[in-house]
């Protein structure tokens, strides 16, 4: 995976929705245009460690793609404080045997010049009452490593769906965010 990029626990969602370098993968899975929005996904999501937290917005771009921001933050000064400025990127759903994931295109990879080596964050999501355990699909995982185009990539999830193999770790849970109640950690999305 390209250090260059930034990517979500949520993947960090995701995913970062914590860092998942080892969640991209190098074709997307799905079909952004054949996506349909979840509108219960939209809004404020966070994770949380002991002094680290990331904080991610979905918003609906439109009925098949969300904008994804995430931003990290630490405690400085018995203060939460963004480190760095959000990661923004086209999300969309896409299921598989009744497993929901998100890929994430990481918006910088769309500016002329850029490289022409793509690498698309991909989570799977498992929706826990009012959160999201976010579990990024690895890819060092040699079947992954394997597929030569979006088709193969997407047959090889599909066959190896529960294969724990394919996954980096067992996953980050994000509680869902109310702006009012929690409106200092939702503007750190906006201090950049």
């Amino acid at each position: 995976m390209k250090a260059r990029i930034k990517t979500l626990t949520f993947g960090t969602l995701a995913v970062a929705l914590v860092a998942f370098v080892t969640g991209c993968l190098p074709f997307p899975l799905g079909d952004p245009a054949k996506s349909q929005v979840d509108p219960k996904l939209a809004g404020y999501w966070m994770n949380t460690a002991d002094d680290e937290r990331e904080i991610v917005a979905l918003y609906p771009f439109d009925e098949h793609t969300y904008v994804v921001e995430d931003v990290k933050a630490k405690k400085e000064d018995n203060k939460w404080q963004p480190q760095g400025p959000p990661s923004v990127y086209k999300g969309w759903l896409t299921t598989i045997n009744n497993v929901r994931f998100i890929t994430l295109e990481p918006l910088q990879q769309r500016l002329p010049g850029a490289s022409a080596d793509k690498a698309y964050p991909t989570m799977r999501l498992t929706v826990d009452g009012n959160a999201i355990i976010v579990r990024p699909v690895s890819g060092d995982a040699e079947q992954i490593k394997a597929a030569k185009n979006a088709a193969e990539l997407q047959a090889v999830i599909t066959k190896e769906l529960n294969n724990p193999d394919i996954y980096s770790g067992e996953g980050s849970k994000f509680t869902r965010l109310d702006p009012d109640v929690n409106s200092e950690d939702v503007q750190m999305i906006f201090k950049q």
